[in-house]
């Protein structure tokens, strides 16, 4: 028997029953969520262990890469050692802001990322922000006013993985459309 689940709000790929693969994954998902303390917690422990979690749900290998380099620019940008639950809006603005964000290498030197891929830097920084702030390690969602619509949605639907989808569509002229669902 084949089925999907969603359990705490994370939506499991389809798993057969049978074979136990089901109740792995949601072992895997319980182990995952380790106590610690607010304080303690480093941003890079944090994102191996959101990396771990993404694993854990299945996501693609592809989405992995993406994230785990996104995730590393954030902690060259905030330094490994950065307490997690000390994180504020303004150390997030600043990062999507940076050059790392924003910027990418080229033969001329640096030259502006895509729009569609500054919008994904971001998303993947707001939804590991989510996960972090649902598994305890931070008191509050640390987006600057720019993301507040987000926010505002995250914080409705208590749950820090999948609770947005950004669309981005090219416009009847070309321009890019941003649409949050």
């Amino acid at each position: 028997m084949v089925e999907e689940v969603i359990r705490g709000g994370e939506r499991f790929p389809a798993a057969n029953k049978q074979s136990g693969v089901l109740e792995d994954i949601m072992k895997l998902t319980e182990a995952t969520k380790v106590v610690e303390t607010v304080e303690s917690l480093k941003l890079k422990t944090a994102c191996e262990r959101y990396l771990e979690h993404l694993k854990t749900i299945g996501q693609q290998p592809s989405t992995m890469r993406t994230a785990r380099r996104t995730l590393d620019l954030l902690i060259d940008e905030m330094g490994e050692q950065k307490e997690v639950g000390k994180i504020l809006a303004v150390h997030v603005a600043k990062f999507f802001k940076s050059e790392a964000a924003t910027m990418q290498p080229g033969k001329d030197g640096p030259k502006p990322k895509a729009e569609a891929s500054i919008i994904q830097c971001h998303r993947i920084v707001r939804m590991a922000l989510g996960w972090w702030k649902e598994a305890g390690w931070m008191e509050k969602l640390p987006l600057p006013a720019s993301e507040s619509r987000f926010a505002e949605r995250m914080e409705k639907s208590g749950v820090g993985h999948r609770v947005c989808v950004h669309v981005v569509r090219s416009g009847p002229t070309g321009e890019i459309q941003n649409e949050a669902r």
